[in-house]
């Protein structure tokens, strides 16, 4: 039921999600954890539900979310402390959540650390529940939902940032003692 909830009715998965962050004016975290204690229970069915039957992102897999205006981020990797709703199609994205002002963003998993297999961010698919199963839904919450952001693409201006945050999330890696596969072209530069 909760799953449901969070998937079709779109006011009530927005005033939520607003649980989980500061609004306006507020100055106090107690504030935000007085409004999301109301809805402590309805969280917790999520996370349970993602956590005990959700599939781990693999290396390969890429979704998109699509923010309905423009966010600047001081990192490019993203830690999510709420649950994110993914689409495996790009134009979703695009036509449906960023619209003409906002942001695409294309999300692979965060930098894996060796041996941290157990915090791969998990997701269940959700578009066969859901009334809206033409998003092809990925339901992302837990304790490790960290993506790396491959491109954000501004609707607006339809510029992608795609080259500069790979020379980042390379770097990223190498910094983490990741693996960093150098494309044959890029090292002829």
């Amino acid at each position: 039921l909760a799953l449901i909830l969070y998937t079709d009715l779109s006011e009530f998965c927005t005033k939520f999600r607003e649980t989980y962050r500061r609004i306006g004016d507020e100055k106090q975290e107690k504030q935000v954890r007085e409004r999301h204690r109301k809805l402590y229970n309805f969280a917790r069915f999520l996370y349970e539900a993602i956590e005990f039957f959700g599939t781990r992102m693999s290396a390969d897999d890429v979704v998109y979310h699509g923010l309905n205006q423009v966010f600047y981020f001081a990192d490019f990797t993203a830690f999510f402390n709420q649950p994110v709703s993914t689409t495996l199609d790009q134009k979703v994205a695009q036509l449906t959540f960023a619209r003409e002002r906002g942001i695409v963003l294309t999300l692979k998993r965060g930098v894996k650390h060796v041996g941290d297999e157990d915090k791969t961010p998990k997701y269940l698919s959700v578009a066969w529940l859901s009334s809206f199963s033409n998003e092809r839904e990925k339901l992302f919450y837990g304790e490790y939902v960290q993506f790396q952001i491959v491109d954000i693409l501004e609707m607006q201006t339809g510029q992608s940032h795609k080259n500069d945050l790979d020379v980042f999330n390379k770097f990223q890696n190498l910094i983490q003692n990741g693996e960093v596969k150098w494309k044959k072209a890029e090292t002829q530069r």
